[in-house]
C-alpha cells in the first residue's frame, strides 16, 4: 500500500474523488445507457449497506501496478436496462453485452485495459478507516457495486491532490545561526574527599593541574569538544575567547 501523505477522505479528498470518479462512470454511461443513471460513490465502508443490495457475484479486474476494481450487478437486469426493455435480459446475447459493459465500467475507472479478470474484493473493503472506494450505480431497474482497493483510490488520490511545496534549501551556517547552543569551558578537574570538601571556607584556593593561561576546552554539556579557548575578561565580566576553531583537544 502507498504511503498516505494526507489525511485521508477529508474533505478535499471527498470532492476530489467524487469529482474524478463521476467523470470516468459518466463518459461510460453516456456510451453505454439510453437513460441517465445515477451514481453515488464515497469511502467502500460507509456504502457497505448499499451495495449489500446488489445482485450478481463480485468480480474483479486488476492491473500489473496493483489497482484493482471489483464490480458486481444482476447481469439480467443490467442486460435489460442496456437494451431498454425489461424482458431483453433473457437473451444470452443480451447478458454477453451486460459482461462487456460491465468490463468496460471497469476499465474506465482503471484507466486501462490492461487488466487481468479476478474474484472477490479487497480484504479490507468493509473495515473503518479502509482506503477502498466504492460506487453505487442505479440504471433503471439494475444496480451496480464497485469497490476499489486501497492502492487504487491512493494512486488516484495522489494525482489529483496539489503536491505540498518542497523544503526550502538554505545554507548550512544560515540555518543554524539562530539556534541556541549551550557551551561549557571547562579549566579542569579536582578530586576531593568528603571531609576536605565539608572543611573549605570562603576564601580557601583549590589548586589544579591545569594552568588558565593555556588553552582549555569549549565543550557542549554532553562532553562534545567543539574547539580550544582561552578565559579571559572583557569589559569586567568573565569571558571565553575561541582559540582554534575546528581543533578540538581531548
Amino acid at each position: 500500500m502507498l504511503e498516505r501523505p494526507y489525511k485521508l477522505f477529508g474533505a478535499h479528498e471527498r470532492a476530489a474523488m467524487e469529482k474524478a470518479v463521476d467523470a470516468r462512470v459518466s463518459a461510460w454511461r453516456a456510451a453505454w445507457l439510453a437513460d441517465a443513471a445515477g451514481i453515488e460513490c464515497a469511502p467502500a465502508p460507509e456504502l457497505a449497506a448499499r451495495l449489500a443490495g446488489c445482485a450478481g457475484e463480485w468480480r474483479a479486474s486488476v492491473l500489473q501496478n496493483g489497482d484493482s476494481i471489483a464490480l458486481r450487478s444482476d447481469e439480467t437486469r443490467l442486460a435489460g436496462a442496456l437494451c431498454g426493455r425489461a424482458d431483453a435480459g433473457d437473451s444470452p446475447y443480451a447478458r454477453h453485452v451486460a459482461e462487456e459493459a460491465l468490463r468496460e465500467l471497469a476499465a474506465a475507472l482503471l484507466g486501462s485495459r490492461e487488466a487481468k479478470a479476478a474474484k472477490g474484493l479487497p480484504e479490507d473493503a468493509w473495515l473503518p478507516g479502509s482506503a477502498c472506494y466504492a460506487c453505487h450505480i442505479q440504471a433503471g431497474a439494475a444496480r451496480i457495486g464497485v469497490v476499489s482497493n486501497a492502492a487504487w483510490t491512493l494512486r488516484l488520490l495522489r494525482a489529483l491532490l496539489p503536491r505540498p511545496p518542497g523544503a526550502r534549501l538554505v545554507e548550512r551556517r544560515a540555518a543554524v545561526a539562530d539556534q541556541r547552543l549551550e557551551v561549557r569551558a571547562v579549566a579542569g578537574w579536582a578530586d576531593l574527599q568528603l571531609g576536605v570538601l565539608r572543611g573549605l571556607d570562603v576564601g580557601n584556593v583549590i589548586a589544579l593541574e591545569a594552568r588558565l593561561d593555556r588553552p582549555v576546552n569549549l565543550a557542549t554539556p554532553s562532553g562534545a569538544v567543539l574547539c580550544s579557548a582561552r578565559l579571559g575578561q572583557r569589559e569586567g565580566h568573565k569571558a571565553v575567547s575561541l582559540a582554534a576553531v575546528g581543533r578540538g583537544h581531548g
